[in-house]
């Protein structure tokens, strides 16, 4: 394997580690999205803000947009960061020489193909090295689901990646860093047999999805963040199948539904409501560059919804009205985040500290109201 570290080109062009279990799953998956641009999201956006405080702690500018949501978060990350880095390398993880620390660091490798270099690579959230020793940690910034350390692909090619540039390495230790999931994650340790049969597997699954013959094969997991599904036949029959799967099922009132009628549903209702939210989205976006994309449709505005943004002025001349603060209190609801970033900003307390805080403020005058139950899997409780 021959590696390479610098790169002048864009790495969207090439496989990446973040794709490497999705990639598997489809191996016609990424020249499916060759070419198609990435779309923007507030939850990326998120974590994108909170990785960059993370890498640039002297970048103040970018510190002060970050939300108290965001900053306790990444606090969370650099603590967890130092407990799971110190359990693996020592005191010296987090200070010391010889050790060596990147963050944001892409590793790359760059193999010999049919019609020119094939190129693949993966960016590190940190790397630490000491000696033949490395930790990598990859940082998650939502409480969504995410595969633990001994089963993510990703964190897996970051350790072959990091081993092809930094050649005397002979042991990786990687970790997800997600504090909203927990503060104690699995560390998973690859040792150099490990890392031979991962690299073995990682250039196979990289020759298969670098082969224009390569197959497409829908699934849930590969075509949740795919860029090609509105493209895709196969996504299209993966999903569209679902709804015909139901229609006997429909036959038949839902109250006299079977228990297997019932299972049958359950089983399909999310890839067909997905679906159908992607198409409903689909016709959104045709008809905001084209009136006449479909027939008879058109767009309607979104409601607009009045919030009051001076609540001092409204109370002024709501008591100058005869109205009393009791009178005016009734008709206010305190928000939590708006509440705590307040309590935040008088104390200057985080974390622990502040939810006591809020805790000894609210005691006594909170009620809870629980939503609504929604259906889950029993062995997914």
């Amino acid at each position: 394997m021959n590696t390479q570290t610098q790169i002048p080109i864009d790495p969207h062009t090439y496989t990446s580690a973040s794709n490497a279990g999705a990639d598997r799953l489809c191996p016609g998956r990424f020249n499916a999205q060759r070419g198609l641009p990435d779309r923007p999201s507030p939850d990326a956006e998120f974590g994108t803000q909170i990785h960059h405080t993370i890498a640039h702690p002297d970048d103040t500018a970018a510190l002060t947009k970050l939300t108290l949501e965001q900053r306790e978060i990444r606090d969370a990350c650099k603590e967890i960061e130092a407990k799971v880095v110190n359990g693996y390398l020592g005191a010296v993880g987090n200070s010391g020489d010889p050790l060596r620390v990147w963050r944001h660091r892409r590793f790359w490798l760059t193999l010999k193909g049919e019609k020119g270099p094939l190129r693949h690579s993966g960016e590190a959230d940190v790397a630490r090295r000491y000696h033949e020793r490395m930790m990598i940690l990859d940082y998650k910034c939502l409480p969504g689901e995410v595969a633990e350390s001994s089963r993510n692909e990703q964190l897996r090619d970051l350790a072959v990646l990091a081993c092809g540039e930094e050649k005397t390495v002979t042991e990786v230790a990687v970790a997800i860093v997600q504090p909203l999931v927990t503060h104690s994650p699995e560390v998973c340790v690859y040792g150099a047999a490990d890392l031979t049969r991962a690299a073995n597997e990682m250039v196979a699954r990289l020759l298969r999805s670098n082969d224009p013959a390569s197959p497409r094969v829908a699934g849930e997991v590969q075509c949740k963040y795919c860029k090609a599904k509105p493209n895709c036949q196969e996504y299209q029959r993966f999903a569209g199948a679902m709804l015909p799967a139901m229609l006997p099922v429909l036959d038949v009132p839902v109250a006299q539904w079977k228990p297997e009628h019932r299972a049958i549903f359950c089983e399909r209702r999310a890839i067909a409501q997905k679906w159908l939210d992607d198409v409903v989205e689909a016709m959104k976006e045709g008809l905001a560059s084209d009136p006449g994309y479909v027939p008879g449709w058109g767009l309607k505005a979104g409601a607009v919804k009045p919030s009051i943004t001076d609540p001092q002025a409204c109370f002024d001349r709501f008591a100058a009205l005869g109205g009393s603060v009791k009178q005016f209190m009734g008709a206010v609801t305190v928000g939590k985040t708006k509440l705590r970033e307040a309590v935040h900003a008088l104390t200057g307390a985080k974390g622990q500290k502040l939810d006591k805080a809020i805790g000894a403020l609210t005691e006594g005058i909170i009620a809870e109201k629980q939503n609504a139950p929604s259906l889950v899997k029993v062995d997914e409780k």
